[in-house]
């Protein structure tokens, strides 16, 4: 059997990259070339952007409405739900060994070829793409809403890729003939088995001189940025940080330390006192795996831009939008939250960080929030609460949580715990 290495972790919020091995031998079937047809040269597509993923509607198969993660981080176009492919009848024709972010949980997929993805009027037939045979990823835990699978860079890859976050549209672009726009900065880009990277200058604190470093580009990061300590010796934590969880993974949880970063330039555009994850390179068994790459680029820092990939010719292009210079947005409660129930409106507490002020006032681990400052919390929902936790510190928070079958109220004040 071969095998597909995955990873997938969160940092209060949640990251999708996939890495497949050079084995894994992806072909298209003889009989049944690629078709792409598009409407225009340009095809705009509004995206919902949920909790730091953008998300579109799709058409499968011709007939099932479906939401896709748009995804420049995964190799390849996976569906997460096999109860959709067993519906409509799909064969499957291989199965594929995945290993979670822990390392030991093995994970199923199965190749199922000859599939048609409709993309408003944009068709893409006869693909090849992988299921999940169980629902491995649970984004709908993440993005508060259902999420059927993930658009790749085997898709991706086909066009020029032009990301509007302040618009909140996507538009794929014919690549024939096509020139940028005035006013977008050229930052030179490497790809990896369809995956784009940036060499971008990082200072990580006073102490340290910006140095290049090589992140993944990826729109499937909620997340400002991660680096892979011991990657490279100019790597060190900052001073202040906090060890512990990161986030949760495929199989597991995540550990590593948080703290801010001084500075990351997109191109001649600063980003200044962000915060960051941190993790340890050791923790992958095989860094072959990892391409190089010091870190990852999220859509946290990505969504301040309109961001243009020509994958066809390795050039990526920026333009500050109207949220460039915003004060970063950072979490100031400690809470990890995510969306569980039938229809995903019950908020679950799935981690807090120790020393955070939620921790400090006993909010733990499987806690069910009920109500926010006196108002229920499917009036918020996961994105709305997730903004009132990034409110400026000295912001007073009442909450009422369910323990069991205990109700309990809990109350602290945000603040920069890092």
């Amino acid at each position: 059997m071969r095998h597909l290495f995955t990873t997938l972790c969160a940092s209060t919020y949640l990251v999708i990259w996939i890495v497949l091995s050079p084995q894994f031998g992806w072909s298209q079937p003889i009989n049944t070339p690629s078709i792409l047809e598009m409407p225009s040269k340009v095809v705009k597509v509004p995206f919902t952007y949920q909790n730091g993923f953008l998300i579109i509607e799709i058409l499968f198969e011709g007939v099932l409405p479906l939401r896709f993660i748009i995804d420049t981080g995964a190799e390849y176009t996976i569906l997460t739900q096999k109860a959709i492919s067993d519906l409509l009848g799909l064969t499957y024709e291989r199965e594929y060994d995945m290993i979670g972010s822990d390392m030991v949980t093995v994970i199923k997929a199965l190749l199922v070829r000859d599939v048609d993805i409709e993309i408003k009027r944009m068709k893409l037939m006869h693909r090849d793409i992988l299921v999940t045979k169980e629902d491995y990823f649970q984004l709908n835990y993440f993005t508060g809403s259902p999420i059927h699978g993930i658009i790749g860079a085997d898709l991706l890859s086909k066009f020029v890729l032009h990301i509007d976050y302040e618009r909140q549209v996507v538009s794929f672009i014919n690549p024939s003939n096509y020139l940028p726009e005035d006013g977008y900065a050229e930052i030179p880009m490497t790809l990896h088995r369809n995956k784009p990277f940036l060499y971008l200058y990082t200072q990580i604190h006073e102490k340290t001189e910006s140095r290049p470093f090589k992140y993944l580009l990826d729109t499937g990061a909620s997340l400002p940025l991660l680096l892979l300590t011991n990657s490279d010796p100019a790597i060190r934590l900052p001073d202040q940080v906090i060890q512990g969880i990161l986030g949760m993974g495929l199989g597991g949880f995540l550990t590593g330390a948080k703290g801010r970063i001084q500075q990351v330039h997109l191109g001649p555009y600063p980003i200044n006192n962000l915060v960051g994850s941190f993790q340890d390179v050791n923790l992958y068994p095989d860094t072959t795996y990892l391409q190089g790459r010091h870190g990852i680029l999220g859509n946290l820092v990505l969504d301040r831009f309109d961001i243009i990939l020509d994958y066809p010719k390795s050039k990526a292009y920026v333009q500050p939008n109207d949220d460039y210079s915003d004060p970063f947005p950072t979490d100031r409660s400690g809470l990890f939250l995510i969306s569980t129930g039938f229809d995903l409106s019950t908020i679950m507490v799935q981690d807090v960080l120790p020393g955070s002020p939620a921790f400090k006032a006993g909010i733990r681990t499987g806690d069910i929030l009920r109500s926010f400052n006196g108002w229920p919390v499917s009036f918020f929902g996961l994105q709305g609460l997730s903004r009132r936790f990034r409110k400026d510190p000295g912001k007073r928070v009442k909450l009422k949580i369910k323990r069991g079958r205990e109700l309990l109220r809990r109350h602290f004040t945000l603040k920069d715990y890092i």
